[in-house]
């Protein structure tokens, strides 16, 4: 549908439309990261970062977005992220609204300190990792689990 309808602007925003109302119902489905995954995806090979920034902005404004679409989304901008300040900028704020409703996520907080200590300072990842301990209530929460 996707496909058939992206040559025609107002038939592609209707089917958005209809699929913004599915989901909104479905509430934070893995379903319905799938589908939101797979627009923003689609937009992001047809025009680009800006048009899919807007696209999964409007996913992510629906009741609670899941926690794989939060982490597609971040994952799309963490790729941008090296060498790119708006990648960075927008990986961080999708971490923290990705946080802010899923606040007990261990693999969140770990995957988020470890962006930072990859791509940024020494004072941002340790900002991460003392909320992250807050947060969890634990001193352990950000170490690699072991097998």
């Amino acid at each position: 549908a996707m496909k058939l309808f992206s040559h025609e602007k107002i038939y592609f925003e209707k089917l958005v439309k209809c699929a913004m109302l599915s989901l909104s119902s479905a509430g934070g489905s893995d379903c319905g990261a799938s589908v939101s995954s797979a627009f923003v995806g689609w937009v992001l090979q047809k025009d680009g970062i800006k048009q899919a920034r807007k696209m999964y902005k409007r996913f992510l404004a629906l009741p609670r977005p899941s926690l794989k679409f939060f982490q597609f989304c971040i994952e799309l901008e963490a790729n941008l992220a090296v060498g790119n300040n708006d990648g960075l900028v927008n990986a961080r704020k999708l971490y923290d609204s990705a946080i802010s409703i899923y606040p007990q996520e261990r693999e969140l907080w770990r995957k988020y300190y470890n962006m930072e200590l990859t791509v940024g300072t020494s004072e941002t990842s340790n900002a991460i990792y003392w909320r992250a301990r807050k947060v969890l209530n634990d001193s352990t929460a950000l170490d690699v689990p072991r097998s």
